[in-house]
């Protein structure tokens, strides 16, 4: 199974705007698992420690307005996850903040330089460094695992 990027033109007509609105205006990544397209499962957002810090809240805002408000599925609104990936080190109050914050999505909080693909794969390998297989993104941008990581990955991101 994969995460692939998602498709904001799966979304029901009435709600696409919005979603792809939101989508450009915070330069989110969106994926989706491998089957279930009509609705985003991850959103990866990149940027400086300082930004994140300074828009975590009226990104997460956003979200849940133009995006988890719109999903069709509840289990889609219930199990949508915020990936923010600072390139730098976030300051503790705010690292806290965005971690403690229980409004409209599961947040996870990855300080590094790298390119999100890499840091991506970095942490689902630490995540699951006690299972022998390996996760590659592949050229197209897809997260490739095995049923036992894809059941992982999302038992992972619903604690957190």
């Amino acid at each position: 199974m994969q995460l692939l990027k998602f498709d904001p033109s799966k979304l029901p007509e009435q709600s696409r705007a919005s979603a792809i609105a939101c989508l450009q205006r915070w330069d989110l990544e969106a994926f989706h698992e491998e089957g279930f397209d009509s609705a985003p499962l991850l959103l990866v957002y990149q940027s400086t420690p300082d930004i994140v810090e300074n828009i975590w809240l009226r990104l997460v805002s956003d979200i849940a307005l133009s995006i988890q408000a719109e999903l069709e599925s509840e289990f889609a609104r219930r199990n949508l996850a915020l990936i923010f990936i600072s390139r730098g080190r976030l300051p503790t109050s705010a690292l806290k903040a965005i971690r403690e914050n229980t409004y409209c999505c599961k947040k996870i909080v990855i300080e590094s330089q790298k390119d999100y693909k890499d840091v991506l794969n970095a942490y689902y390998l630490n995540a699951y460094s006690t299972y022998p297989q390996q996760e590659q993104v592949g050229p197209d941008g897809t997260l490739e695992k095995d049923l036992l990581m894809k059941y992982s990955l999302l038992k992972t991101i619903l604690k957190n």
